[in-house]
């Protein structure tokens, strides 16, 4: 039996702290609690508990590093089982300062085989010399529907410096009246979106090419397919870099069947008349074809991103991890980095003996305003699907210029 006494929402927690200069990001990764027996009282009382003390932990790691549950931008939900939502709306939203929301992607993913009630992740941006230039702020974009229903933002603004850091919560196929459109025509439906996005980023003063990464839900390979198609056609055939992307497929997506997807944001704005630039990485390491490697440089610190990371077809499945995990090894050496550079890995896998697998990073011959010892924080989501070859990795790296 779970009692609330035993309920621990940290028990994988992974937290890192990234130096970006005159802000630090703290990523808290893997927060949620292992499922037991039914309580005694029920599963209302525990699930309450159990959003009452995840929000309670956020608050209390942030603090000790300056910061507050204001300066979360970000979050990622994987549900699994016994997670009340609403009653998670409720509790987040007394937490915020008045006029504050993050922007919250929650996916409703059902893994019979998984031991944990919800996986969430969280980036949270923290100022360390209260002289430079800091803004964390919620944003209702024009172009977009108002989901401050849904008990978050639809978008959160960091302005750091000389760039603006736009996190987008998941943008879905509705108008103002949050209605579906083009619910009969998946790849209208999908090019709406991605547009819908790419309208947001020019309303903030940027570009299409602002646009850093997206994390893409859908029901279907095929409606995944479409995705990375209509990318090509919005961006590559536009002579714009395309970001990178890390796709789920998933059955139980909650928006079909009048939703076909729903896509995560994230992108970098410049800021104060100092753009930021923009380019997609050509490496010579051999990975798959549908990785992405990203770069946005800006006078401060660069950022990479590195998208759709897998193991060849064939590979078992604990070797998988390491696979990857080799992957981005090779990438950080072409690029001259080091496995302290790394904010975040992100990692949808298909079972818990893939998840609990090591992702080994061999270290690289040069750190850049990194922290000697420090490790990468990691993310994992364990979902259930039909396919071999939809277990993929995420990885976001920072660095401050010399």
């Amino acid at each position: 039996m779970t009692t609330p006494a035993k309920l621990d929402v940290a028990s994988e927690a992974r937290i890192h702290a990234t130096d970006w200069g005159d802000f630090t990001r703290i990523d808290l990764n893997m927060l949620g609690a292992p499922l037991g027996a039914e309580p005694a009282g029920g599963w209302a009382g525990w699930s309450h508990e159990q959003n009452r003390r995840l929000c309670d932990f956020m608050a209390a790691e942030l603090a000790q590093r300056g910061g507050s549950f204001d300066s979360i931008a970000e979050w990622t939900v994987a549900v699994n089982r016994h997670y009340d939502l609403q009653d998670m709306r409720n509790v987040r939203t007394g937490r915020w300062s008045r006029g504050f929301g993050s922007a919250i992607t929650t996916l409703p993913w059902a893994n019979p085989a998984s031991t944990r009630s919800v996986s969430i992740q969280t980036v949270a941006y923290v100022p360390k010399n209260t002289q430079a230039p800091f803004a964390l702020k919620a944003w209702q974009p024009d172009c977009l529907y108002n989901c401050g229903f849904l008990g978050l933002s639809p978008a959160v603004v960091a302005e750091v410096g000389s760039a603006r850091m736009i996190h987008l919560s998941g943008v879905v196929a509705w108008d103002k009246a949050i209605q579906p459109l083009a619910g009969d025509d998946p790849r209208a439906q999908v090019r709406l979106v991605l547009q819908k996005i790419q309208e947001v980023f020019v309303e903030a003063g940027g570009t299409p090419a602002d646009v850093v990464r997206l994390r893409p839900f859908t029901a279907t390979p095929a409606v995944a397919q479409l995705i990375r198609e209509e990318c090509v056609n919005l961006w590559t055939n536009q002579g714009q870099p395309a970001p990178v992307l890390l796709m789920a497929e998933e059955s139980s997506f909650w928006g079909a069947p009048s939703l076909y997807t729903e896509i995560q944001v994230m992108g970098i704005v410049g800021r104060a008349g100092q753009p930021v630039g923009q380019e997609e990485i050509r490496i010579a390491t051999r990975l798959d074809e549908a990785t992405r490697v990203r770069c946005t440089r800006t006078p401060h610190w660069d950022m990479v991103h590195i998208g759709e990371l897998r193991a060849p077809a064939g590979t078992g499945e604990e070797a998988e991890a390491v696979a990857v995990g080799r992957q981005v090894s090779q990438v950080l050496r072409e690029l001259a980095l080091a496995p302290t550079d790394v904010c975040l890995v992100m990692a949808y896998v298909s079972s818990a003996r893939k998840g609990s697998a090591r992702c080994g990073v061999e270290r690289s011959p040069r750190v850049l305003g990194a922290a000697p010892g420090a490790q990468p924080g990691h993310a994992r989501t364990e979902r259930s699907h039909g396919e071999t070859r939809t277990d993929r990795a995420e990885t976001e790296m920072t660095f401050v210029n010399p």
